[in-house]
């Protein structure tokens, strides 16, 4: 069953230093749109896509810069991505690089689809789909993932830009400036989002100086985002738990579903909302107690018990063994 699209935190940072450059709180604007405060403490913090695209938008018109995301995406490095980003640098070749571009998306957002479809005369379409978004309220990512999608090209050739950009979003006063700012012309209104590769360029070598210091010894193999309902929402509930958990309502407001259709999709899976709250807890206590050497009594906390008595008893339902033998088991 489809999931809820997630994107990995890391993709807001960036324009988080902008914001921080101008003087601007980046709290503040976390909160407006419904992100957690510390979401962008670690990196690979998985959040709602839809949440992402609404701090995107936001972003841009705070700061008044309609070619913020094109600006930020230029300013990531592949290598800022992992193995995968650093493993992509290290193709001979420029559809190699492009392949691997395709895994590495995988690994960074569920809201993104690549498309590649090879034409007869041997250019290749480099095309993409968001999940979460109608294209009017999607213009900041598309601009955002166009930037990645011309940095992977201009691996081969640093000054090369399409002749046209095909958009399927209307077009707005403003945004075909934009798109002229990466050396292209934009056609609006098309069936599809994206540009055409030349043959000529497929097979010509990734410059050598994209490489330079990529350590050669890489693990490509992506961590899995997941790819169902049930645990997609659960990775939404880890990621805002701070000692309370989101209540289904709350849920809703994130996810920007009703509470009637999450229910409904949990029950499509033979599961509820509350048994993935006690999933998580019961979850997140395991790691706790295996990877952290933090009292019982803090455990209880950030889990939202009033006493450490009633996370003993809730372990133990869980575990059919206390916490304090679970902890000394696994030790």
């Amino acid at each position: 069953m489809q999931s809820l699209p997630l994107t990995k935190s890391k993709h807001l940072q960036p324009i988080a230093a902008v914001l921080k450059a101008r003087g601007l709180r980046v709290q503040c604007l976390l909160k407006s749109v419904n992100l957690p405060l510390n979401c962008l403490d670690n990196p690979d913090t998985l959040i709602p896509s839809i949440r992402a695209e609404s701090f995107r938008k936001l972003a841009t018109q705070v700061t008044d810069c309609p070619s913020l995301l094109l600006k930020t995406s230029q300013h990531f490095q592949f290598e800022d991505l992992g193995d995968p980003g650093r493993a992509l640098l290290l193709e001979p070749t420029l559809r190699g690089a492009i392949d691997k571009f395709c895994e590495l998306v995988a690994n960074e957002s569920s809201n993104l689809i690549i498309d590649l479809y090879p034409q007869p005369n041997g250019d290749l379409w480099f095309g993409h789909r968001l999940l979460s978004h109608g294209e009017s309220d999607a213009w900041q990512s598309n601009l955002y993932v166009i930037g990645w999608r011309l940095k992977v090209i201009r691996l081969a050739d640093p000054a090369w830009s399409p002749a046209q950009i095909l958009m399927r979003s209307k077009a707005t006063p403003g945004h075909g400036e934009v798109i002229e700012m990466t050396g292209s012309t934009a056609r609006f209104e098309q069936t599809r989002t994206g540009f055409m590769v030349p043959a000529s360029m497929l097979a010509q070598p990734v410059a050598e100086s994209s490489a330079q210091g990529v350590n050669k010894d890489v693990n490509p193999a992506p961590t899995p985002i997941p790819d169902n309902y049930a645990e997609s929402l659960k990775q939404i509930i880890r990621t805002y738990a701070d000692g309370c958990w989101l209540n289904v309502d709350e849920a809703s407001e994130v996810t920007d579903q009703s509470v009637r259709t999450i229910q409904r999709r949990l029950s499509m899976e033979q599961n509820t909302y509350s048994n993935l709250v006690q999933q998580c807890r019961a979850e997140m206590a395991g790691d706790l107690l295996e990877n952290s050497d933090i009292s019982m009594a803090e455990i209880a906390h950030q889990l939202g018990y009033g006493n450490q008595g009633n996370f003993t008893r809730a372990f133990y339902r869980w575990a059919r063994v206390s916490p304090s033998e679970f902890r000394k088991h696994r030790s």
